[in-house]
């Protein structure tokens, strides 16, 4: 399942998202991979974030909170290791900031840094979306 946000001018969508069974037998955090694409008039980048699953749903589970509640606060997802990249959920006023640092891994291996501003009422359908995912629809 993918779970995208889109505006006007501007997407993020979060998709092929695996975390690894073989992970839970030796007992270690399940890691995983999570593909990224953000689209604006102004760029574009697709990119890889190799993270960790409990990490992971807190990322949506505190975006599908700060939604609810409008209350100022983050909600962070970021690699544990490599390339530093990262994606970013900022509410304030109703509105949510999303910004992040990706290595473009598909077209020319750039960084692109971004930042766009999300009226709340953009994001009902990513919202829904977020709030039904299940870890064990994305094993493998």
């Amino acid at each position: 399942m993918d779970y995208v946000l889109n505006r006007d001018d501007f997407s993020i969508m979060f998709y092929d998202i695996n975390f690894y069974k073989s992970d839970i037998k030796i007992d270690a955090p399940i890691s995983g991979t999570i593909r990224i694409s953000i689209k604006s008039d102004k760029y574009a980048a697709k990119s890889y974030l190799d993270v960790y699953h409990k990490d992971f749903i807190s990322f949506f589970n505190n975006i599908v909170d700060l939604w609810n509640s409008l209350k100022p606060g983050k909600s962070i997802i970021k690699e544990p290791y490599g390339y530093e990249q990262y994606i970013e959920f900022i509410c304030s006023n109703g509105k949510f900031k999303i910004k992040g640092k990706l290595l473009d891994v598909d077209f020319q291996n750039f960084r692109i840094e971004f930042e766009e501003v999300v009226d709340q009422s953009y994001m009902n359908d990513f919202i829904q979306s977020i709030s039904s995912f299940e870890i064990e629809n994305h094993l493998k």
